[in-house]
């Protein structure tokens, strides 16, 4: 792996702390989750978008509660009118966490992963913040990885801090400037830190005009079976932008759809 694996934005940010969401592919050996919560998992999903042409669906709809056991709770229907409420309120929570709050996805400039032992570099220029994993000429703010600890020298600041440490893994560098770290998967069973620099000055919020969907279809309001997986095994796969993730898979979701059973990995 390279020294450093760096992105314009980070492919897997967790935009959605209150829900899970599933693009799947169905033919095809495709699955990803964003979340997993280790004992009581309440996933809610409404299925909003369909590309029947190229048999493919991005499904975020069926109600279910799967507790400590794997046992199956009574399934929760939804209505049609609390389906579409449902749905209008993601689409809203998805705009939210897109451009609209502090640490909105659109508003970061740059993102890094570091390897134990390495330094990112803080350059700003025209108006952006860029992580440098090169040493520029001058002194700069640096953020080292060491001994698990995201250690931040500050100009002019005497000693580190330890951006870890802080309530949320944040740092605020001013009004407008905000450092967030987090330990995340950089290579399989081998663990990094993922820098990210959100600029509320940051142009893409303002000309982004909201997620968009389908029209809402309350045919594709469905309400899933869950058949929890003999043991839960993890997956390492590689992006497209040379990171590492390992998911999990739960078991899997069983729904009727236009009169054709599917079967949807979780």
């Amino acid at each position: 792996m390279n020294a450093g694996l760096r992105a314009t934005m980070p492919a897997h940010v967790n935009a959605f702390p209150h829900l899970c969401r599933f693009p799947v592919a169905f033919g095809r050996a495709e699955r990803y989750e964003e979340r997993t919560l280790p004992f009581i998992m309440r996933l809610s999903l409404a299925l909003v978008s369909r590309e029947l042409g190229a048999n493919m669906m991005l499904i975020t709809a069926v109600l279910w509660t799967l507790n400590v056991g794997f046992t199956l709770g009574a399934p929760s229907a939804l209505g049609t009118g609390d389906a579409m409420a449902h749905w209008k309120a993601e689409i809203a929570a998805a705009n939210e966490a897109w451009a609209g709050r502090r640490l909105a996805i659109l508003k970061i400039d740059d993102a890094v992963y570091l390897k134990e032992g390495e330094t990112a570099y803080l350059i700003f220029k025209d108006g952006s913040y860029r992580w440098s994993l090169t040493k520029p000429a001058g002194l700069r703010p640096q953020l080292r990885f060491a001994n698990g600890k995201a250690l931040l020298q500050m100009l002019g600041e005497e000693g580190d801090l330890d951006v870890l440490a802080r309530p949320g893994g944040l740092f605020t560098l001013s009004d407008t400037a905000d450092i967030k770290a987090q330990i995340a998967q950089i290579a399989p069973d081998q663990e990094g830190l993922r820098v990210m620099l959100y600029n509320q000055a940051n142009p893409s919020p303002k000309e982004f005009k909201g997620v968009d969907y389908y029209p809402y279809d309350k045919a594709f309001a469905v309400t899933a079976k869950f058949e929890p997986a003999a043991s839960i095994q993890g997956e390492d796969f590689q992006t497209s932008r040379g990171w590492w993730k390992r998911f999990y898979n739960m078991g899997t979701a069983v729904f009727a759809l236009e009169g054709k059973e599917h079967r949807l990995p979780m």
